[in-house]
């Protein structure tokens, strides 16, 4: 192995920790993000890494204009909880916004659907902020965005207007996949790290259809 090559190997194992590793991290959600289930959940609930904090808005359920259908909000060690109403077959956003030992916020959403499948969509090539990337699917559903570094690690994240918290995926090996459960237009923001020093920042928008 030539000097060149191992500093370039020794860059990519060096690729920094996104800043959302580093704090209350999630370890199992409920609805899961992407799921479809068949009977409207009586709760929702997170679980983290860590102890976390939150008021009334630790852990909401909302619709695609923002609605709030979950009730009773609330935190215990590290687990935030809420009450959901009846829901009926739609596409929802499960969203949590809490606080970590060490002061970091998390404000996050994902989705899932109630006996709502994902429609059949073809993959397409997008431009977000002069970069050409690959979209699994521009209809709702669970989907997948292709970054031209197959070395990429960081985070997208998707911001919907009404909804209030953004749909953020973990970008790993150039890929992050998530559930955009609402048609509209994302405004969708790239963080990607290739190497120590190498940082890929840029924004854009994506329209999404039912």
């Amino acid at each position: 192995m030539t000097a060149a090559v191992a500093l370039a190997a020794a860059a990519v194992v060096m690729l920094p920790a996104m800043p959302a590793g580093a704090h209350a991290g999630v370890l199992t959600r409920s609805p899961a993000d992407g799921a479809v289930i068949w009977a409207s959940p009586t709760s929702a609930s997170v679980t983290f890494t860590e102890t976390v904090t939150g008021g009334s808005r630790a852990l909401i359920v909302v619709n695609r204009t923002g609605k709030v259908l979950s009730t009773g909000a609330s935190v215990s060690g590290s687990t935030a909880t809420a009450r959901v109403s009846s829901l009926r077959p739609a596409r929802y956003a499960l969203i949590y916004d809490v606080t970590s030992e060490d002061g970091h916020r998390a404000h996050v959403a994902s989705g899932f659907s109630v006996g709502v499948t994902d429609p059949a969509s073809r993959s397409r090539v997008v431009q977000l902020g002069g970069y050409s990337v690959r979209l699994s699917g521009d209809r709702v559903g669970t989907r997948t965005i292709t970054l031209p570094w197959a070395n990429a690690i960081g985070e997208i994240t998707w911001t919907y207007k009404g909804i209030p918290g953004p749909f953020t995926w973990k970008l790993s090996g150039g890929k992050a996949s998530g559930m955009l459960p609402f048609a509209g237009t994302y405004t969708v923001r790239v963080n990607a790290f290739t190497s120590v020093s190498q940082n890929y920042a840029f924004t854009g928008t994506v329209r999404i259809t039912a």
